[in-house]
């Protein structure tokens, strides 16, 4: 989701909340300075009350703040400024927690390797499946449903593929 956030936002934002360059760099800024602050006290809560919850709470709190940027984004900027800092507080908890699942598995750089390439690889498919399925919604003037669909697919995606790969974790 954060190709989406780089990218499928700020066109939302821009086309359709009529939000100036400035307005939108700063509030896409917010939850990545909030995951920069956030990573290593999010790391004491996954080993204090354990990965698999912590990750679990993080990554639903996280697809309900996607999933209502669309919603939110074209009213006042400080209610999407309150879900944007819920989105990066649940975000800081992410790479923790993967890091960790990645680090229990004892394949060193190859664990390592394979993270970072599906987080890589979650990114590329945020710019590219984001703006290919906005393009199919849209074609070239997305409405906010378009942008809305987009954006709250991918939400559902990414509680799908956390779902399931916690279940397999939690095994």
């Amino acid at each position: 989701l954060a190709g989406l956030l780089s990218t499928t936002v700020p066109l939302l934002l821009a086309s359709v909340a009529g939000w100036d360059s400035l307005s939108i760099g700063l509030m896409i800024g917010v939850p990545m300075g909030i995951m920069a602050l956030g990573s290593w006290p999010a790391g004491v809560l996954a080993d204090r009350f354990g990965n698999l919850k912590v990750r679990t709470i993080a990554a639903l709190v996280y697809a309900v703040a996607v999933a209502a940027i669309p919603i939110l984004g074209p009213g006042p900027q400080w209610l999407l400024l309150a879900v944007m800092l819920a989105l990066g507080v649940a975000a800081s908890a992410l790479m923790p927690t993967a890091l960790t699942f990645a680090a229990r598995t004892e394949r060193g750089s190859v664990a390592m390797g394979a993270c970072h390439a599906a987080g890589n690889a979650g990114y590329l498919v945020g710019i590219a499946g984001a703006g290919g399925l906005l393009g199919l919604l849209g074609g070239p003037q997305p409405k906010i449903i378009d942008y809305t669909m987009t954006i709250q697919i991918f939400a559902l995606l990414h509680v799908a593929i956390t779902g399931i790969t916690l279940a397999r974790l939690a095994r």
